[in-house]
């Protein structure tokens, strides 16, 4: 079901950037984690990139719709009992993202938006890689659904930046941990910049 929907979603932005206002490109850093549902402790922030393509299309003159098809690494750190092979397994988990937003832009160089972000797993890398884990790309669902908030800033006519926090609402792994459900957690920073 959750991959049905993000094709459509994925088709749904496809046709709002070509009917996209404005069109640019943007990249930057992520900084992610998991939480478990139980509110225990399981993981620890890792940094990861993101990059893609994004369109507006302003609907009256306050709010605009905004579409991004994007590639993003989160992921998390896993500290490990002393004693082992390693003491930390960092996995990355590489997604194709589609964020739909809701930008409000109250005065001419600031927005703040809201929204939702589907994610398709491309891959999942994990290192130092062990045997003892199996395969990581096993390991987790394909499919993730979050909601987001953040804020931008207009630097230039054609230079923007955003910072955004992503709230995963999805199970992130395959079958429950003592830990519980691992949900996504995301920090985003990103620079853009308008093609037209």
């Amino acid at each position: 079901m959750i991959r049905k929907t993000l094709i459509i979603v994925t088709l749904l932005t496809i046709a709002n950037l070509s009917y996209a206002q404005h069109f640019g490109l943007k990249a930057g850093p992520n900084y992610s984690n998991v939480v478990p549902d139980n509110g225990l402790e399981y993981g620890n922030y890792k940094a990861g990139f993101h990059g893609g393509v994004y369109g507006t299309l302003k609907i009256i003159e306050l709010i605009s719709i905004r579409s991004e098809i994007l590639f993003s690494q989160k992921g998390y750190v896993l500290k490990l009992p002393p004693g082992g092979f390693t003491n930390e397994i960092k996995r990355t988990i590489n997604y194709l993202s589609v964020p739909l937003i809701i930008e409000v832009k109250p005065i001419e160089r600031i927005r703040f938006h809201t929204g939702a972000e589907f994610n398709y797993q491309l891959s999942v890398k994990e290192s130092p890689s062990s045997s003892l884990s199996g395969d990581s790309n096993d390991l987790f669902n394909k499919s993730d659904i979050g909601i987001l908030l953040g804020f931008g800033v207009k630097i230039t006519d054609k230079i923007q930046s955003d910072i955004r926090y992503v709230h995963g609402l999805s199970s992130l792994n395959k079958s429950s941990i003592g830990s519980g459900d691992l949900q996504n957690r995301l920090f985003q920073l990103s620079i853009g910049y308008q093609l037209f």
